[in-house]
């Protein structure tokens, strides 16, 4: 799919309107196709099928909306961003699974239970977190950190939200009628979800709708809602694309939501009362898919259903993060996977294209065939990463100090 905007709008006019080794690779596999085949999507639905049926609005776009245009080239004067590593954790025969950051730099991650490491590195707590059902315990986990320094824990198949303090410290659980993945909150302990449905007359076809809810669990609004999953054609065949549409967003200081598709390079920012106030562009076309891509990322699926579909260009955004001074910083597809780093773009707090950028490559970067939380993070002047080495055989928790 080719990605970026062919208007003929002024730059910068704002306008009214693994090489792995084969124990991972092979379970790497089993894990994808696993998801692929519904296994990691069985739990929402079920959710979905048991609720009850609520209205829930829709945001609203601002009478005058801030529409920012971009060309293809940053505008100047020009600017520059750097990272400078400045801590790096590993253990043996490790794989950090999520990565959390709190207002003091302290760092979570889950692997072999719950992990917290303090801003120098050093392991400060841990915690088992067993599969089950009773207390503490959990089939999945869906992380965020809140504001005020609290871990939550969304459990989807469980629908049941665990709240710990900074000791890891179970302090309440909650049940929630309403879930998701991609679980975010914000500065008042609202929720937000990609939360899954069924189209309607359909039986085989979902949509995921980014939602907010309040922090009881009832839904505020429906923030952006796209089709998902595996598309059957004429012959019954059904065909996953290996880089589907898939959303991205974050929420800032001042709880507006940030968010985009990455098939189309569109910034959309959604304020705390569910007013569409901007939206940032950026034209040009995305790179074309290499055959080298190709061959590494396509499953091989003779015998097997879905088809897996390859595109013929790229996508136009990987993620997406924002930055202390409302600047934001989108990283993109334009550097393939032979690069040593990934490509980003820098915009300013108007939405004007400043500067293009080298960005440290994690862990999973290209990943889109499920919709997935980022194996990066932006927090108060450093950006953190999952990463490993060439043969995915080493992986460090990494943080860099932005320039």
């Amino acid at each position: 799919m080719k990605g970026g905007i062919d208007s003929g709008l002024n730059e910068g006019k704002v306008v009214q309107h693994r090489k792995a080794n084969p124990q991972i690779k092979k379970a790497f596999c089993l894990i994808t196709l696993f998801l692929i085949l519904g296994g990691g999507i069985v739990a929402p639905l079920e959710c979905e099928r048991s609720q009850k049926s609520r209205d829930v609005r829709k945001i609203k776009e601002a009478k005058a909306i801030d529409i920012v245009v971009n060309e293809k080239n940053p505008q100047g004067p020009a600017l520059s961003l750097r990272f400078e590593q400045d801590l790096s954790i590993t253990e043996k025969l490790w794989i950090p699974m999520d990565l959390l950051v709190d207002e003091k730099g302290n760092i979570y991650t889950f692997y072999d239970g719950l992990k917290k490491f303090n801003s120098q590195g050093i392991e400060v707590k841990s915690r088992r977190m067993p599969t089950g059902q009773g207390p503490g315990e959990f089939q999945k986990q869906d992380a965020c950190i809140s504001r005020d320094g609290f871990l939550y824990i969304f459990d989807p198949p469980q629908r049941r939200l665990t709240v710990m303090d900074d000791n890891l410290e179970i302090q309440r659980i909650q049940k929630l009628d309403y879930g998701g993945m991609i679980f975010q909150t914000d500065s008042k302990g609202n929720m937000y979800f990609l939360n899954l449905k069924f189209i309607p007359k359909t039986t085989d076809r979902q949509k995921l709708v980014l939602t907010k809810f309040s922090p009881s669990g009832i839904p505020q609004y429906e923030i952006h809602e796209y089709e998902w999953g595996m598309v059957r054609d004429s012959k019954g065949i059904y065909h996953h694309a290996i880089y589907p549409p898939q959303l991205k967003y974050k929420i800032n200081s001042q709880d507006n939501i940030y968010y985009a598709m990455s098939d189309k390079y569109e910034i959309n920012i959604v304020n705390q009362e569910g007013i569409l106030t901007k939206r940032i562009l950026k034209k040009g076309l995305t790179r074309k898919i290499t055959q080298k891509e190709i061959t590494k990322y396509k499953p091989k699926s003779a015998g097997l259903r879905p088809v897996f579909d390859m595109p013929e260009y790229m996508p136009a955004i990987v993620d997406l993060f924002v930055l202390d001074n409302h600047y934001l910083l989108v990283v993109t597809f334009e550097n393939d996977d032979d690069e040593p780093t990934l490509a980003g773009d820098l915009f300013d707090e108007r939405g004007v294209y400043r500067a293009r950028v080298q960005i440290p490559k994690y862990f999973s970067w290209y990943a889109l065939v499920q919709p997935k939380k980022s194996n990066a993070v932006y927090k108060n002047g450093y950006f953190y990463t999952i990463e490993s080495d060439q043969d995915e055989e080493n992986f460090y928790l990494k943080r860099y100090k932005l320039i």
